[in-house]
């Protein structure tokens, strides 16, 4: 007797969901794992195309628009600086794609955000435990060896006593900590969390991406502030 095995289509989004977040976090471990990136993130916007609501968020696509201009010249600063093209065009449409997850509306995805959030975190420990290591030794040729030379992971130094702990796969935590800052509407410990990480890489990129959000988001306010007292005055 034959059995069927019959696979729920929500499932399987989170399972390449899954796997293409894994591969692009732990990358720097695994070189291999790049090549599932784009595919398996691809097939996961595919099978939730039906679910996709952008209406739903009109506010937040000013803020999309201008991540969008943000990611464009960092691709072109990088390319500049010898970045592959190859490279450059994966990493542009990756962190493209992971926000417009936001706008899947269907009630599984709660799974997604959890899984994401917990390799996220998972991370992010390795990079944090990183930082204080050499903060402490204040010695990173070992770290550099393996990351240069062993995986091609990235680059990890110190610049004036601080480190740099700039491997592949932390560009993802200046994405996650805008998106839970839209998604809560205030700084929690995990976005206060990403926000930390994100800096510990040292990336300049990511240091303007944060500031940049930063004015975007309490620039209006600020200003609403001001006008209202003036006006008051």
């Amino acid at each position: 007797m034959c059995m069927k095995i019959r696979i729920n289509k929500n499932t399987l989004a989170c399972a390449f969901w899954t796997v293409s977040m894994m591969a692009y976090m732990f990358q720097c471990y695994q070189r291999e794992l790049a090549t599932l990136i784009v595919p398996c993130l691809a097939t996961f916007l595919l099978l939730e195309s039906n679910h996709m609501k952008f209406q739903s968020y009109r506010s937040w696509m000013p803020l999309y628009c201008f991540f969008f201009f943000y990611l464009t010249i960092s691709g072109i600063i990088s390319y500049i600086n010898g970045s592959s093209i190859g490279s450059m065009l994966r990493f542009y449409l990756i962190l493209l794609a992971i926000p417009l997850a936001q706008c899947v509306r269907e009630p599984n995805f709660h799974a997604e955000w959890i899984v994401l959030k917990i390799l996220a975190v998972v991370k992010a420990s390795t990079v944090l435990l990183t930082w204080i290591d050499v903060f402490i030794k204040q010695d990173y040729q070992s770290y550099r060896m393996w990351a240069k030379k062993s995986t091609g992971a990235g680059d990890i130094y110190i610049l004036n006593g601080i480190p740099r702990v700039q491997i592949l796969g932390t560009s993802i935590f200046v994405t996650l900590f805008i998106c839970e800052f839209m998604k809560e509407r205030r700084l929690t410990f995990y976005g206060a969390l990403m926000a930390v990480t994100a800096l510990a890489a040292g990336n300049s990129a990511y240091v303007l991406g944060i500031f940049a959000f930063v004015v975007f988001y309490y620039g209006p306010v600020l200003l609403k502030w001001i006008k209202k007292r003036n006006t008051g005055n």
